[in-house]
């Protein structure tokens, strides 16, 4: 297993995150039966999302539409990791921890803040060894800004690589999504707004006790 890690990283750092994902030989043997990947697995992966307030449109979905006074468009960078489990059946669940640094704020503001939640999704197993993952979570911040918040992410998208059927390589989706995230402030404020995020990262599994 570290021997294929090593690999699998090294792949990341000489191509970036933007591997094409036609498996070939690392996939070959696998079909389209989601039990090729059912059990538990840890997850590290580093997240960078653009967050808008008033949202992405235009013909492609993704052009910036005009923030009014009041709002925001800021960049943030995340590390996040849990513990995933997928089932035979084609859902999942997941726990995880998320540090996120927004590149935009000014003094005296807290730029770090720290979340944990849970999510669940759906996936299918393609015949060239790809995952298609489609998630949504609920959240609390536990520390930084904004602490005491809760909120939920709907619209997540995702694509990971099988190798050898035990690491998942973790990679942005074939079409960036728009994901929607509502946060509850402890007086009970609710606001919405809008992010387009890229994801990578590796997933080892953990053995069965």
């Amino acid at each position: 297993m570290q021997r294929v890690l090593q690999h699998v990283l090294g792949m990341v750092l000489s191509l970036g995150i933007t591997l094409c994902m036609g498996a070939g030989s690392i996939a070959e043997g696998l079909d389209s039966s989601n039990g090729k990947i059912e059990g538990e697995f840890f997850f590290t992966q580093s997240r960078q999302c653009i967050n808008s307030s008033a949202g992405f449109g235009g013909p492609s979905g993704l052009a910036l539409l005009p923030i009014p006074p009041g709002g925001f468009l800021n960049r943030a960078v995340n590390a996040d990791r849990g513990i995933v489990r997928f089932n035979e059946d084609g859902t999942g669940t997941f726990t995880f921890r998320a540090t996120q640094i927004n590149l935009n704020v000014e003094p005296p503001g807290i730029p770090v803040t720290v979340s944990e939640g849970v999510g669940n999704f759906t996936f299918i197993v393609n015949p060239d060894g790809t995952v298609d993952i489609e998630a949504a979570v609920t959240f609390t911040v536990v520390a930084g800004g904004g602490q005491g918040n809760t909120g939920t992410v709907t619209g997540i998208k995702l694509k990971v690589l099988i190798v050898q059927e035990k690491l998942l390589l973790r990679a942005p989706a074939d079409q960036p999504a728009v994901e929607t995230v509502t946060v509850t402030t402890p007086g009970g404020v609710t606001s919405t707004f809008f992010r387009v995020c890229v994801r990578s990262g590796v997933s080892g599994e953990i053995p069965s006790r």
